[in-house]
């Protein structure tokens, strides 16, 4: 489960620091996963990169005691040098702003990336984020594709997750993947038990429905070279 109890108080700094009362409050949503299911479940903490270095590093330190198993985007990913800075035993993950190859080789250099959260529509395409997640491998770093950017875009990076040697885990929004991703297409993978199953359909799986295909909804482009 990836939760991001911290955003408010990021709104309400600028992100420039973060009091022990919101420190407390966004904790306390830890805590209670922690007292629920104890080990059983998973915790990401999403920091959306609103944070400055100092403040980012408080949070990373009260939130060590509940043992996530990643810490996401404490700061912007293009702040490599920060990111470098912060001291925490807690894997980081970042990257799904982050565009190809030239955006994410200075954080897998620098060491300050333990997981690539490449999203495949932002980053320029399937052909470059395979490109990002083999170089990712070469520095054994995992990938764990981003959603949020619609069906077609999940159903691709579901696909690149499970054809890669380093793809770890693939994010899907429950609010998205149960609710308006399915009104706009057949074909979506389905998550059952914790596991991502696709299906055999060709390509990435997906079609557009027909009434969104001729509908209102739609906007229709073409391009020519």
């Amino acid at each position: 489960m990836k939760v991001w109890p911290f955003d408010t108080a990021a709104e309400n700094s600028g992100g420039t620091d973060i009091r022990p009362a919101d420190l407390e409050r966004g904790t306390a949503v830890l805590a209670a996963i922690r007292d629920a299911v104890g080990d059983d479940m998973e915790i990401m903490v999403e920091l959306h990169g609103l944070w400055n270095r100092t403040a980012a590093q408080k949070i990373l330190d009260a939130v060590a005691p509940y043992r996530p198993y990643w810490v996401e985007d404490p700061l912007r990913p293009d702040a490599v040098s920060a990111l470098a800075h912060l001291a925490t035993d807690i894997p980081i993950a970042t990257g799904e702003t982050t565009v190809g190859r030239r955006g994410f080789l200075p954080l897998l250099d620098a060491g300050t990336v333990d997981v690539v959260t490449v999203d495949v529509q932002w980053t320029g395409g399937l052909t470059e984020a395979r490109k990002v997640a083999s170089l990712a491998d070469a520095y054994a770093v995992p990938i764990a594709p981003h959603d949020c950017s619609g069906p077609a875009t999940l159903a691709i990076c579901a696909h690149l997750v499970l054809s890669q040697p380093n793809g770890l885990i693939q994010e899907t929004a429950r609010s998205f993947l149960r609710t308006w991703y399915a009104d706009l297409v057949d074909g979506l993978p389905t998550v059952d038990g914790g596991q991502l199953r696709l299906t055999r359909a060709p390509g990435h799986g997906v079609r557009l429905h027909d009434d969104v295909i001729c509908g209102h909804l739609a906007e229709h482009a073409v391009s020519r070279l």
